[in-house]
């Protein structure tokens, strides 16, 4: 039997993905925004957190911004000028009143369709925010972006681990062996992030910590730890792994950073995401938006 390791950082399992996917749909059309809206007509805030977590802002609104030297140009060589002066101007929306300090630019690709995507990753000093990511994706003819927005609004103040990465390695192999009671044989390197479990669970309250995230693997079985950086203690954990009897389908097309597992979504009339037993979910309606709105 194979072992299947879901590596997704953020599986939300049943959960409602309205805003998420009426998010998506602004991303489809926002190259045909106007150039006359207002700066902030188009926000999209999360039901339960409130955070904004996507807004389309039209470029021509930031015109006025170009003599300050930040956007000198719009040609494709600027698109990260771009993307950084669109962060800079809704930074207090996005809860990113500093994005220079918090912010780490992880990527950026331009895909078949034409849309540039710049991804970054929010940090708290110099270590990453575990799930955190900021993406802005500028469209064709760079007159609009879209702002995707995952980050952390709690502070951690003590930003230096009391552990090792080899004492929050022997920590997790410890808890490996309570709970399985064996030796697990697939051993990551121990990498340190900020944990916000509010972040991860798309929970208004939570716990942070300064944790290393070991994974851990055996047979068909695989195990995200984190381990707290200052305790010692297991701070939360995250099966990576299942069998080949309870398969699960993560939907990853939504396009926010996050992987649905049979979530229903009203405004699309569709469960995105399939576990074992669950009714086949027929056509995703966002790959036939997508070839509707980008036929060639």
């Amino acid at each position: 039997m194979n072992s299947q390791f879901e590596l997704t950082c953020n599986p939300r399992r049943g959960r409602r993905v309205g805003v998420s996917l009426a998010i998506l749909a602004a991303v489809l059309y926002f190259g045909g925004v106007a150039a006359a809206s207002p700066l902030h007509d188009k926000s999209f805030q999360d039901p339960v957190t409130g955070q904004t977590v996507g807004m389309v802002v039209p470029l021509s609104a930031f015109h006025q911004q170009f003599a300050s030297g930040r956007v000198t140009s719009l040609g494709a060589g600027d698109v990260e000028k771009v993307a950084i002066a669109a962060i800079r101007d809704n930074s207090q929306k996005l809860g990113l009143p500093q994005p220079d300090a918090q912010l780490k630019k992880q990527k950026l690709e331009t895909d078949d369709l034409g849309v540039t995507h710049v991804q970054f990753q929010q940090v708290m000093g110099q270590v990453p925010v575990f799930g955190s990511q900021v993406t802005v994706h500028v469209n064709p003819s760079r007159d609009s972006v879209m702002i995707n927005n995952r980050v952390s609004q709690r502070k951690l103040d003590r930003l230096a681990p009391s552990l090792s990465p080899a004492d929050a390695l022997q920590r997790a192999e410890a808890q490996w062996q309570r709970e399985y009671s064996s030796q697990p044989t697939l051993k990551r390197t121990p990498k340190l992030f900020v944990l916000d479990t509010g972040l991860l669970e798309d929970l208004s309250s939570g716990n942070i910590y300064l944790a290393f995230q070991v994974d851990l693997g055996a047979n068909n079985l695989a195990v995200r730890y984190f381990i707290d950086a200052i305790t010692g203690d297991v701070a939360y954990k995250i099966p990576l792994s299942a069998s080949a009897t309870k398969r699960l389908v993560y939907d990853c097309s939504v396009g926010d950073g996050a992987c649905y597992l049979d979530a229903y979504s009203g405004f699309w009339g569709y469960t995105f995401g399939r576990s074992e037993g669950q009714p086949s979910r027929g056509a995703n309606p966002i790959n036939l938006v997508l070839i509707q709105t980008y036929p060639n």
